[in-house]
């Protein structure tokens, strides 16, 4: 069943993109496509001109962060978690993407900071942790492409703004 017609849209390097919609209309299917979780059935999804059925999708994925409402994270540390996307960054690396993402705000209140283990699917933080942990690894994973589907729904007020001004930062570079 086709759930997608007559889609068609552009978004210029260095900027912020955002598909609004009711529930429903399409704005998970399109991020899919986008993150080349499955194929079109007609037409294409281009990414800097190229098709992306034509692409590595190993070689395109690495160039792309995703960050879904439901993100996973693994039985680890906070550490693992977010240098889990780039395993090689400097501590200083590591840091600014805790502080874009404001994990520093919660990370600094549990006794063991940083090395403070999740567990299992991160059920030893709030619904609003998990997500500023994952949008801490993708943007420590310094992509060219970063995807976000409703990434701050579980986010305060507050927090969103501060997030996004963070990811305002990170587009200048």
């Amino acid at each position: 069943e086709e759930v997608l017609h007559q889609v068609s849209f552009s978004a210029t390097p260095g900027t912020m993109t955002a598909l609004v919609g009711p529930s429903g209309a399409g704005k998970s299917t399109v991020i899919g496509l986008l993150a080349a979780f499955y194929s079109p059935t007609r037409g294409q999804v281009r990414v800097d001109g190229h098709d992306l059925r034509q692409v590595r999708l190993d070689e395109y994925r690495r160039q792309l962060g995703v960050v879904l409402q439901e993100s996973f994270l693994f039985d680890g540390t906070l550490r693992d978690n977010v240098m889990f996307s780039r395993p090689q960054a400097s501590a200083e690396e590591f840091q600014r993407a805790c502080r874009m993402a404001r994990v520093d705000e919660f990370a600094g209140r549990f006794a063991q900071g940083y090395d403070t283990v999740v567990g299992e699917r991160g059920v030893r933080l709030s619904g609003g942790q998990r997500q500023r942990l994952s949008i801490a690894r993708a943007v420590l994973a310094d992509p060219a492409l970063l995807i976000l589907d409703e990434a701050t729904s579980s986010l305060d007020s507050e927090s969103e703004a501060l997030i996004q001004e963070g990811l305002q930062h990170l587009l200048r570079g």
